[in-house]
């Protein structure tokens, strides 16, 4: 959408501005609209690459969170079948409820 959104742009203000100056033979109108058009694009490409970015970010964090809580509820089941296998040596009941999933 960025991109389609530069283009509308550049046809609308950029083109119109360097194809009048083209006409009226002024050739710094057209490097001036030429730098328009650089500084656009450079513009858009730093908002494409911000977004990628942030995507990537997004994701990387979102692995990272599932693999922390999936490390955390490991550990939780391991402790409390510990204490079970613990009780059931040692002959004691052990009535305490499975950590919830």
């Amino acid at each position: 959408t960025l991109m389609v959104t530069a283009r509308y742009l550049g046809n609308k203000f950029v083109k119109p501005l360097i194809e009048r100056h083209k006409a009226e033979g002024r050739e710094e109108g057209m490097a001036e609209g030429i730098a328009v058009g650089k500084a656009e694009g450079i513009a858009v490409g730093k908002v494409e690459g911000m977004t990628a970015g942030i995507a990537v970010g997004r994701f990387e964090g979102r692995e990272e969170g599932i693999a922390t809580g999936e490390a955390s509820a490991n550990r939780r089941w391991a402790e409390w079948n510990d204490r079970r296998i613990a009780a059931e040596r040692a002959g004691v009941p052990f009535d305490e409820p499975p950590p919830a999933s």
